[in-house]
């Protein structure tokens, strides 16, 4: 049975190259309340993060 795994990072990705609030924070709420088997979070630390100064935990 194929199931449903909604990537944040993805998500990330797409807004920022779009840089526009497409897809929405909100839009992976309505994955869960459509029953998603995983949501899935990876912590990548990449040199631009560094960088940008933004904080690493």
């Amino acid at each position: 049975m194929t199931k449903l795994s909604v990537n944040l990072n993805k998500f990330a990705l797409l807004r920022n190259a779009r840089e526009m609030n497409f897809p929405n924070i909100i839009d992976i709420e309505l994955a869960k309340a459509i029953g998603a088997d995983r949501i899935i979070l990876s912590r990548v630390l990449m040199p631009v993060h560094l960088e940008a100064g933004r904080p690493t935990r």
